[in-house]
């Protein structure tokens, strides 16, 4: 099995979590658990989208950005915010 394979199931179960959350109005879960989701699928259009609106609505500027800056692949996963 593949490293990509693996990991789908448990991105698309943090990515759901997400969307509940999201349908909650918990954006704070919904961002921590798309930026899960994002973790374990980089460059997982849905997840990013997630996160970027969980920021947005929570008024969180750097989130958004530090968000925006791994998605589109600036920074490394092991990086954090500065």
């Amino acid at each position: 099995m593949s490293p990509e394979t693996a990991n789908r199931q448990p991105a698309q179960a943090a990515l759901d979590q997400a969307r509940q959350a999201q349908r909650a109005d918990a954006w704070d879960q919904a961002a921590a658990h798309g930026r899960r989701a994002l973790a374990l699928a980089p460059g997982s259009r849905p997840a990013a989208e997630l996160v970027l609106d969980a920021h947005s609505r929570l008024g969180d500027a750097p989130g958004f950005l530090d968000a925006y800056r791994r998605w589109r692949g600036f920074l490394g996963l092991d990086q954090g915010r500065e």
